[in-house]
């Protein structure tokens, strides 16, 4: 977490920092892999789940 977003008296600010932070590894590797994302997996994830529910209550 950065320490300025640490030391502030904004609690937003660190609740950002605190989830930058948390996401950090994955926030790397999109770079590290020449912009490679999981973004329209995940995508379709959350279709079939919402398919699921409205299918299934």
């Amino acid at each position: 977490m950065g320490k300025k977003a640490a030391a502030s008296d904004v609690n937003m600010l660190k609740q950002i920092s605190k989830t930058i932070a948390a996401h950090r590894s994955g926030i790397l590797a999109y770079f590290d892999f020449n912009d490679l994302s999981t973004g329209p997996f995940e995508g379709t994830n959350s279709k079939i789940k919402t398919l699921h529910k409205m299918a299934y209550g």
